[in-house]
């Protein structure tokens, strides 16, 4: 129970912002509707990954969740972390739009 509540306490602080911040620098950059909705599928499936983490290493759940709610580390990054085939997806996107 205790652990149901944490995974939705890191999922809301970290995953739901960075898919938010990554949805609006791909819209931004112009990223095509279908790219947008592939790395938003990307994201939420490496959702749990980034959970599991965060209850197998609590002090890298607590200080990613803070850096991210803070702004110290961009959503990429810390998606990066769990699940770096994202990340390319994310950057190979925002390349093509020419955003980076």
């Amino acid at each position: 129970m205790i652990q149901d509540f944490l995974v939705s306490l890191f999922l809301f602080l970290v995953v739901d912002p960075a898919l938010a911040d990554i949805r609006s620098a791909m819209e931004d950059a112009q990223v095509p509707a279908a790219v947008v909705g592939q790395v938003t599928e990307c994201v939420r499936a490496a959702g749990p990954e980034l959970a599991e983490r965060a209850l197998a290493d609590p002090v890298w759940g607590f200080t990613t969740a803070v850096s991210v709610a803070i702004g110290m580390t961009d959503a990429q990054t810390a998606i990066g972390d769990v699940a770096p085939g994202c990340a390319t997806a994310i950057d190979s996107a925002l390349a093509a739009a020419g955003a980076v």
